[in-house]
């Protein structure tokens, strides 16, 4: 059955060349509203030095973020929902909590702010297993959880030579958790077997293969292995990984959760943090690698919200500034990463301290993105395309370059995507080494054009209709 889409209110406030149209679109969910301004001829704030030829037809509307204000959870002991609204993410889209939850009583709020899918051992922990339905539970299974799989691929020191010893590696990891469940409605929707070691050669996926076949019926789950998106391939040596798996699962690992990758700027650790290497890492792996080679399948990327062990004594969780929590949802949507039903996992070690602003934000830059349901919903898009730019009004146009977390030099300049569905696009711009004050540019595509500005350490998340 077809959407209805929402009809908002239009005020018009002013005349001439200086109006500013205020629309409110309603929630779907929470019947509130969020304001979304457009100037035109100005874009978010050119101050009128957009050289535009006819400002009132190159409008665009800024989905501008939330900024609330942030308290301890520590402190507090549950998650902060001060101020953020009710919403849902577009229908047929995945979205899974899997980080550090406080109470049992954090799971309907979670599943009210967007989140489908709540990883079953998160919820174990807190007692709340037992208010998700199947179809709200995500079960990760990896090495280091209590209910670590032995034998399996290579780990333990056992090495699986046979498929019953497979078959049961990967399913028993799964039954494992039975009495969790209520009765009656036993087992996940999705189950992600996060088994760090395997490798390319043909036995392993031989064996990888009919495990999944053997698992998938058995217990009526939809599947995802670890590192098996086009990312995967660069852990494990070329693209056989991707090749053989691409047919075999129902959602892929695209990008893994990011370890210290201080190793790019030159082991300057201050130089890491100050560079967003977590940042460049995910939006690079998925705009440059993974969302491109993708095609009809299903993306299922992982942020991770903090990770604990750092050798040199330095928590990760310090490289996950709330900017680039923010963006991350919205990377992902323009990237194509809800494309088929595609998902996104908010994952993390039980690390209460470093809830400061980082999740808060991470729930924020979900709701912007939900601003934009009836456009991520339904057929058509194209996704992740470079939008032209010009940061000398008009002067000289290019678009971001091609990249990859190594080229870490790369980042002085912008990001600048977008998504198309018929005349309609959004767009996203970023300055990765913006610390400080804003950039105000140009974009354009055919004879569209206006001005946006790009504040430091904020992802501009922006709509407009092109000229028919």
């Amino acid at each position: 059955m077809a959407k209805k889409k929402n009809k908002g209110i239009l005020a018009v406030l002013g005349i001439g060349a200086g109006v500013v149209l205020l629309m409110r679109k309603k929630d779907p969910v929470s019947n509130t509203t969020t304001p979304v301004t457009t100037t035109p001829g100005t874009g978010s704030g050119n101050n009128g030095n957009s050289n535009l030829t006819s400002p009132a037809d190159y409008a665009i509307s800024e989905i501008k973020p939330l900024n609330l204000p942030v308290l301890d959870f520590a402190v507090k002991n549950s998650f902060n929902w001060d101020g953020l609204p009710d919403f849902r993410m577009p229908a047929g889209t995945t979205w899974v909590y899997g980080s550090y939850m406080f109470n049992k009583d954090d799971i309907p709020k979670l599943l009210a702010h967007g989140f489908t899918h709540i990883d079953i051992d998160r919820a174990h922990n807190v007692d709340g297993h037992k208010l998700l339905t199947k179809a709200q539970r995500y079960c990760l299974v990896t090495s280091n959880t209590p209910q670590s799989i032995a034998p399996n691929f290579g780990q333990n020191n056992d090495t699986v030579t046979t498929q019953a010893k497979a078959n049961d590696a990967v399913s028993n990891a799964l039954a494992g958790r039975v009495p969790w469940f209520n009765e009656g409605d036993q087992y996940c929707d999705i189950y992600d077997f996060d088994l760090e070691t395997g490798g390319n050669d043909a036995t392993f996926f031989a064996l990888a293969n009919a495990a999944i076949a053997y698992t998938k019926p058995k217990y009526g789950v939809k599947m995802a292995w670890y590192a098996t998106g086009p990312k995967g391939s660069e852990m494990f040596g070329g693209s056989a990984r991707w090749d053989n798996f691409k047919d075999k699962l129902d959602y892929f690992q695209v990008t893994p959760y990011v370890h210290d990758q201080r190793a790019a700027f030159g082991g300057d650790l201050a130089r890491a943090k100050d560079e967003s290497a977590m940042w460049i890492w995910d939006v690079t792996g998925w705009l440059e690698t993974s969302y491109p080679r993708m095609a009809d399948k299903k993306a299922l990327s992982w942020f991770s919200s903090g990770w604990s062990g750092d050798p040199g004594g330095d928590s990760l969780d310090q490289f996950i500034r709330p900017d680039m929590a923010e963006g991350m949802p919205i990377w992902h949507a323009i990237g194509g990463g809800m494309r088929n039903g595609g998902g996104l996992t908010l994952w993390g070690f039980n690390m209460p301290q470093s809830y400061t602003g980082m999740e808060k934000k991470f729930f924020e830059g979900m709701y912007r993105v939900s601003r934009l349901n009836d456009f991520f919903e339904g057929a058509g898009q194209t996704y992740n395309n470079k939008m032209e730019y010009s940061e000398d009004g008009g002067t000289t146009w290019k678009t971001d370059p091609a990249r990859t977390w190594q080229t870490v030099e790369s980042m002085d300049d912008p990001y600048v995507r977008y998504a198309q569905k018929g005349n309609d696009i959004v767009v996203a711009a970023y300055y990765p080494r913006l610390r400080t004050g804003q950039k105000e540019i140009l974009i354009r595509k055919g004879t569209w054009k206006t001005a946006i500005t790009v504040k430091a350490r904020e992802t501009f998340l922006g709509r407009a209709t092109l000229p028919a």
